[in-house]
């Protein structure tokens, strides 16, 4: 099976096969939760137990075209045209906010948000896909290990503009994970930790002063901080998620019983992990830790044995943002941090994140091929 797989893709070269098994058995544990998690809300909306889930496995096999075509992908046209392939993802980014291309959702509270882009019947959200030239571009920003603003001040606008594009739309918890990775590149180049943690305390008061100027920003936070308080109203998807856990107790509850799987609001999307507890248990989410896990000591391994300076750092930002996400994800969903709205890599539905990382993950593969001289 192996031979055959590396005549199939290069006869000088071959992915790693332990990687891609573990990536899809992950995949497809978060398929067949999807088509659970989805089922009676995708009933009561368009009379079809499946409607979410088919839609989901279109997007699966769009996501394999585009991983396969970049498995193939010479990943130096990444390094040298990373400039002109981050433009392009900051012009969409943009184009959130121009009427007649911008989708805006407006929220229960009345609130605007502007992620999406509308053309025709297809609406993506270009932050998904900003993530991938931000990262080719990162290593690049943090290049010298004495970084200056002033110095460098015009690699440095693409950076302040993603981040305020972020902010306006606003994708908070997209924009943590960005900020987050950037300290990762600053400490895999060296960078003092002790001025990263003294960056990190200034900056906390500018941090506190964006979540007041928001008012549902801080909502969010005292939700947070006693959910059982708003249990009939703001707080209600929180305790909504804890019952979650706790219906699915060791081995999980049937789906025709589940209370979660008919009234957890966002159960396919923020709050998949919660019907996934429900649904298939202690056990059903220790075997899906165990896959993550996999994954990452596989991805390390992997990425232990480059040795070229731009493929190690795009490959490390390519895994740690994909493990960033899931504790995100999972801290939101056990009520560890405040509910940001980011989706569970591979499971949770929507196709833009899904695309994007099959992106990413056809880029790390790339990067990490066998190739014998």
């Amino acid at each position: 099976m192996k031979l055959y797989l590396k005549r199939l893709i290069n006869i000088n070269s071959s992915i790693d096969l332990y990687f891609l098994f573990f990536l899809f058995i992950y995949i497809l544990y978060g398929q067949w939760i999807l088509s659970s998690a989805s089922s009676i809300m995708a009933y009561h909306q368009k009379s079809d137990f499946f409607y979410y889930s088919n839609k989901q496995v279109l997007w699966h096999l769009l996501g394999l075209l585009t991983m396969f075509i970049f498995l193939y992908f010479p990943v130096q046209i990444l390094e040298k045209y990373y400039k002109i392939i981050l433009y392009i993802s900051i012009v969409l980014l943009l184009l959130v906010f121009v009427p007649g291309i911008g989708k805006t959702i407006q929220d229960k509270n009345s609130f605007d948000f502007k992620r999406w882009i509308q053309i025709g019947f297809i609406s993506f959200q270009p932050s998904e896909f900003v993530k991938i030239s931000y990262l080719c571009y990162l290593p690049h920003l943090t290049k010298e290990r004495n970084i200056s603003i002033k110095n460098d001040w015009k690699l440095w606008i693409p950076f302040f503009i993603i981040l305020l594009a972020l902010f306006l739309q606003p994708q908070y918890g997209v924009m943590i994970l960005f900020l987050m990775t950037f300290f990762f590149f600053l400490i895999l180049r060296g960078f003092s930790i002790f001025k990263l943690v003294s960056i990190v305390i200034v900056s906390i008061p500018f941090f506190i002063f964006l979540t007041i100027l928001q008012p549902y920003r801080w909502e969010r936070i005292k939700i947070w901080l006693d959910p059982y308080a708003y249990r009939f109203d703001k707080g209600y998807q929180l305790v909504m998620s804890f019952r979650a856990f706790s219906d699915g107790s060791v081995f999980g509850t049937d789906i025709s019983r589940s209370v979660a799987h008919r009234y957890l609001t966002f159960g396919h999307t923020d709050f998949i992990f919660s019907l996934l507890a429900n649904s298939m248990g202690i056990i059903g989410v220790f075997l899906f830790l165990l896959l993550i896990i996999l994954i990452y000591i596989r991805g390390y391994q992997l990425i232990k044995k480059i040795d070229h300076e731009f493929n190690f750092l795009l490959a490390s930002g390519i895994l740690l943002f994909f493990m960033l996400q899931v504790i995100v994800n999972i801290s939101v969903a056990t009520g560890l941090i405040p509910t940001t709205g980011i989706g569970l890599p591979f499971v949770s539905y929507g196709g833009s994140s899904l695309v994007s990382y099959y992106i990413l993950m056809g880029i790390f593969l790339n990067i990490t091929k066998k190739r014998t001289l």
